[in-house]
C-alpha cells in the first residue's frame, strides 16, 4: 500500500487540518454553542484552533471584524477547513495573503496550505498557481520540494504526465530523504505511464531501502518485469519485496506471478511448491489460483509430452499474456 499523499503533503508545514464536515443538526447546535461561548471565552482564535474548538475560533474571527491579526487569520483558515468550509477558508487565506506585512517563510507556508486546499478541492489550475507563487524566490529546501511535488500532482491529475515528470525530478533533488523517496516513487510511476520503462526501472531502484515507498517501488519493478517477461527479475523483486514489505507481497496476484515466473523458467518443481503455498494462504476458489493451477498443469503436460499437440497449442496465449490482458481490463 502506498503512503497517504494527504498526510505526506501536510507534513511540510501545511496550515490546514483535514476534517469532516458535521451533520446539519450537529453543525447548527455547535454554531449556537460557539456564539454563546464566544462572548465569555478569553481564548484567542489561535488558542481555540489549537485546542480543536474550530467553531469557536471561526466565530471569534467573525466577531473581531477587521481587528484580526495575521496569527488569527492563519488559525481561522485552518479551523474553517477543518470544518469543511472551503470557501470560508479561502476568504481568510485571501485576507492573509493580501497583507503586505505577511512575508518570509510563513507566507510561503500559507501559500503551500492554500495550494493543498485547492488540490484537494480538485481545483488543479489554482493549486498550481499558488504553488508556483510559493516556490518563487525561496532557496532549495524541504519547503520548495513540497511545492514541486504539489505542482506535479496537479499536472498528473490533469493527465499532463510529461510536464509532471519534470517537477517530480525537481522535487527528488531537494528536501528530506522521505520527500526525495516520495518524489522518486511518483516519478517512476509517471515514467511508466509514459512508456519510459528503462527510466522507470532506474528511478524505482533509486528509492531508498529505508523509505516507506520501498515496498510499492519493488512492486512496480516486479510488475514491469512481469509484463516484459523478465522472469528472473520478477523473482528477484518478489524476494526483495517479501523481505522489505511482506504484507504488500502476499496477495493472490503476487503468488500467481511467482508460479508463472517459475513455470516460464522451467522450474516445475519449484512452481509446484509455490502453488501449494498459494493454496494454503488463499482459497483454491480464487481466480488467480485457478489460473496458476491451469498454467501449472499445462506446463507439466508439455514436459511429459513435449511433441504432443504442438500445433494446437501454438495460438494459445502464454500465462504472461493472459495476466497482462486480464490486468489491463480489471487491474490487479
Amino acid at each position: 500500500m502506498k503512503p497517504d499523499r494527504k498526510q505526506l503533503l501536510s507534513g511540510a508545514g501545511c496550515l490546514l487540518i483535514v476534517g469532516l464536515a458535521p451533520t446539519s443538526s450537529a453543525s447548527a447546535q455547535s454554531h449556537r454553542t460557539a456564539q454563546a461561548n464566544a462572548h465569555i471565552s478569553h481564548e484567542s482564535p489561535v488558542e481555540l484552533s489549537r485546542s480543536g474548538k474550530h467553531f469557536e475560533a471561526v466565530t471569534s474571527i467573525e466577531n473581531s471584524g477587521t481587528d484580526a491579526t495575521i496569527a488569527d487569520l492563519i488559525a481561522a483558515s485552518r479551523s474553517a477547513w477543518a470544518l469543511g468550509l472551503a470557501d470560508r477558508s479561502r476568504d481568510y487565506s485571501d485576507r492573509l495573503l493580501a497583507n503586505r506585512d505577511f512575508t518570509g517563510s510563513e507566507r510561503s507556508r500559507a501559500l503551500l496550505g492554500r495550494a493543498i486546499l485547492e488540490l484537494q478541492e480538485s481545483q488543479f489550475e489554482s493549486a498550481r498557481a499558488f504553488a508556483e507563487r510559493g516556490a518563487q524566490k525561496i532557496p532549495s529546501s524541504e519547503l520548495r520540494s513540497q511545492f514541486w511535488l504539489l505542482i506535479a500532482e496537479s499536472l498528473k491529475s490533469q493527465g499532463i504526465h510529461s510536464r509532471a515528470e519534470d517537477y517530480y525530478k525537481r522535487a527528488s533533488l531537494e528536501g528530506s530523504e522521505e520527500s526525495k523517496a516520495e518524489a522518486l516513487f511518483y516519478l517512476g510511476e509517471t515514467q511508466r505511464k509514459l512508456g519510459m520503462l528503462e527510466e522507470a526501472r532506474h528511478t524505482f531502484t533509486s528509492v531508498p531501502i529505508a523509505s516507506a515507498y520501498v515496498g510499492p517501488a519493488l512492486r512496480q519493478l516486479m510488475e514491469i518485469d512481469f509484463v516484459e517477461r523478465e522472469y528472473e527479475g520478477v523473482l528477484l523483486w518478489l524476494d526483495e519485496g517479501n523481505a522489505a514489505a511482506h504484507s504488500q507481497f502476499d496477495d493472490p496476484w503476487t503468488h500467481y506471478a511467482r508460479v508463472t515466473a517459475l513455470l516460464e523458467l522451467g522450474r516445475i518443481e519449484d512452481a509446484k511448491a509455490a502453488l501449494t503455498t498459494f493454496k494454503v494462504k488463499h482459497s483454491e476458489n480464487n481466480h488467480w489460483y485457478a489460473l496458476a493451477e491451469a498454467a501449472s498443469e499445462a506446463a507439466i503436460i508439455r514436459t511429459l509430452y513435449p511433441d504432443s499437440g504442438r500445433e494446437a497449442l501454438a495460438p494459445t496465449a502464454s500465462p504472461a499474456q493472459t495476466i497482462a490482458s486480464k490486468r489491463s481490463s480489471e487491474g490487479i
